[in-house]
């Protein structure tokens, strides 16, 4: 294995590491989903793609994530993805911007010293946001 992927499964099992992430297959309740999604789409503009101005792939990977969230009750989608928001609206799944969140009360948020910032653009890094999410699970 290069190490490219070695990191890349690192960041992976670390990523699934933490409480409020599930990891979830693709399955036949899930490919149902996906074809009503489909069949939405084909009877809503008599085009596969909606009206959509992507790739066929990515606009059936987007479909399938949605499906996929909607066979596992999923209430809220965190997306800056239009094509997953749509279809997270097609499906009664509230959609919400990252942009959009919350941010988590003043006595748990990180103190200033503890931020990680990237030296290109002091953006918070995904530590952070990992933290974040970590500190306010019901909020999301």
């Amino acid at each position: 294995m290069i190490k490219a992927e070695r990191a890349c499964v690192e960041a992976l099992k670390e990523f699934q590491s933490k409480r409020f992430v599930e990891v979830v297959p693709f399955d036949l309740a899930a490919a149902y989903e996906c074809s009503l999604l489909d069949r939405a789409a084909i009877n809503g503009s008599k085009d596969r793609k909606d009206g959509v101005d992507e790739s066929w792939q990515k606009i059936k990977i987007d479909r399938q994530i949605v499906a996929t969230a909607k066979t596992k009750r999923c209430g809220l989608m965190v997306s800056q993805d239009v094509s997953v928001a749509a279809n997270c609206v097609r499906v009664n799944i509230d959609v919400m911007n990252i942009d959009d969140l919350p941010l988590p009360p003043p006595s748990s948020r990180l103190e200033p010293d503890s931020v990680a910032t990237t030296n290109v653009d002091k953006t918070p890094s995904r530590q952070v946001l990992t933290s974040y999410l970590t500190l306010t699970p019901k909020t999301i």
